[in-house]
Formats: structure tokens, C-alpha cells, sequence
């Protein structure tokens, strides 16, 4: 017995409806915190990571139910990891270090 996507059909469309509800309060979140946001690059780059977590759900959900044959759905799965690494591991760079942390004692080591 193979990938039958009829199987994931009603966990795919729970996984991805919890993404886009989550998307959307990071959405409400950001807009109430827009001044902070805009002052910061390290918050800015951690309220992108957490969207590109969030999509990186909806998006697998999504490849779960289409009718497509089990080795697509793996190559598609492994394209999607490997770009959002990249974008996550991009952003994290980008945030750089907290100046909070450093100041308080906790250093990050590299």
C-alpha cells in the first residue's frame, strides 16, 4: 500500500487552517507592534521567520492532499525544506545578536 493522499485529506485541511488562523494573528500581532518592528531588524527578521514557519506548514499541508504520486510529494517536501532553511537560516543572520542579552550578561557564541 502506497501514499494515498485520501488518507491525509482531513489532517492536510486541520494543519493548513491552523496556519493561515496563525498567520493571521502574527498579522494582527505585527500591525499593534508596527512602531517597535520598524525600529528593530532583530524583531523584524524574527516576525519573518515565524511566517515563514507558519507558510512552511500551510504550504506541506497543502502538498499532503493533492493527488500527486508518492515520489513528487517527496521531491516537492525536500524542495520546500531546503528553501525554507535557507530563508530561516537567512533571517536568523540578518536578525543578528540581541543587544539585550549581551548587555545583561548572556552572550551567544558562534
Amino acid at each position: 500500500m502506497g501514499y494515498l493522499p485520501e488518507m491525509w485529506r482531513d489532517f492536510g485541511v486541520a494543519v493548513a487552517g491552523l496556519a493561515g488562523a496563525l498567520t493571521g494573528l502574527l498579522f494582527v500581532a505585527v500591525s499593534i507592534k508596527s512602531e517597535a518592528l520598524a525600529r528593530s531588524r532583530s524583531l523584524t527578521s524574527r516576525a519573518a521567520q515565524t511566517l515563514v514557519l507558519f507558510m512552511t506548514s500551510a504550504i506541506s499541508a497543502i502538498l499532503m492532499v493533492a493527488p500527486q504520486p508518492g515520489s513528487a510529494l517527496g521531491a516537492e517536501l525536500l524542495a520546500l525544506a531546503a528553501v525554507s532553511g535557507a530563508a530561516l537560516l537567512v533571517l536568523d543572520r540578518r536578525a543578528g545578536h540581541d543587544t539585550a542579552s549581551i548587555s545583561s550578561g548572556h552572550r551567544r557564541t558562534r
